[in-house]
């Protein structure tokens, strides 16, 4: 174990059959867990793959147990049906990663809508930078040359980089750029149709940064473009606003909820590269007063998603669950 912030975290190794979802018996983790003389009044799982063992584990220590879930735990077969149902019938609160996966999850299972709630992510609040910072930001799109984009992430068919290469393409009588950070299996391919779209002058892959540099890169960059889908959450989003960056996510998936479609940023369907280079050409052709009305309720909404808020938010789920019991 260790301490953080005066609290012991237990870490208790749980073996498993590699590349199978085959677990060495449970009753090794509840003795161990018995051998701390500790009875815990809650128990949490996440993933699905953990929901058998946390549920009896909490029935055998009495404790309310709580089922939380990624966009990964919806690709349900007749094993995950049985599994699910028994699961949300014996938990308290249901727990889903982001407004999307909550809103598949009851087309899914809506007799249990009553028990489902949101538990987003959230970024440090050091990380957020002050007013002052969004208003120069917001200051800089009054007689913008040249629009920065961005996107960070690992190079997967599912972000959907080569459709904002596509949308950006025909937009080239505007000025932009476009830095690319990150490294993956579609590199080549993402490459490629860079060349072959004529966009070398404009597209920068930067490959690998750690987390301070691409948030350098952040504080240096207008637009965030990440359409990706699936998703579940996607903390970089928040990262990006909370360096004034305006965002575009993915309808229906990952930030949306928590992204308003042109309030606090936009939302494009996934693939959907029409849609896609119409909200560029509006981003590119933005006034000054909509992009600081944009980038001020981008401020309002990242400090809304502190770590320190949305975990007592969390905390404050599970504990209802209780009371009301």
């Amino acid at each position: 174990y260790f301490i953080l912030d005066g609290v012991k975290i237990y870490n208790i190794p749980v073996l498993r059959v590699p590349k199978t979802k085959i677990y060495i018996s449970y009753r090794e983790v509840i003795n161990k867990v018995q051998n701390l003389n500790y009875h815990p009044d809650f128990v949490v799982a996440h993933h699905s793959s953990s929901f058998l063992w946390a549920y009896k584990l909490a029935k055998k220590f009495n404790s309310k147990f709580v089922s939380g879930l990624h966009q990964s735990d919806l690709h349900l077969n007749f094993f995950d049906q049985f599994l699910y149902k028994k699961s949300f019938k014996n938990s308290y609160k249901i727990v889903c990663r982001s407004q999307s996966v909550k809103v598949r999850l009851i087309e899914i299972f809506p007799e249990y809508q009553d028990k489902i709630v949101v538990g987003n992510s959230g970024i440090p609040k050091q990380i957020i930078e002050p007013i002052s910072f969004f208003k120069e930001k917001a200051n800089s799109w009054n007689n913008k040359r040249e629009i920065h984009f961005l996107t960070a992430c690992v190079f997967q068919k599912l972000k959907n980089v080569d459709v904002n290469l596509l949308a950006l393409s025909s937009l080239k009588n505007y000025n932009w750029k476009y830095t690319i950070i990150g490294d993956g299996e579609e590199r080549d391919n993402l490459e490629k149709l860079v060349r072959d779209l004529s966009l070398q002058d404009r597209v920068n892959f930067v490959g690998w940064k750690s987390r301070e540099e691409v948030y350098e890169y952040m504080k240096n960059s207008d637009v965030f473009i990440m359409v990706s889908a699936p998703e579940t959450f996607g903390i970089a989003y928040l990262e990006a606003m909370a360096k004034a960056n305006i965002v575009v996510g993915a309808k229906g998936w990952g930030i949306d909820g928590i992204v308003k479609n042109g309030e606090n940023g936009f939302l494009v369907t996934p693939r959907n590269v029409p849609e896609l280079t119409s909200t560029i050409q509006t981003l590119l052709e933005m006034r000054y007063n909509t992009a600081s009305r944009i980038i001020y309720k981008t401020w309002d909404t990242v400090n809304n998603y502190t770590e320190e808020k949305v975990s007592m938010e969390y905390l404050r789920n599970i504990l209802a669950a209780a009371t009301n019991d």
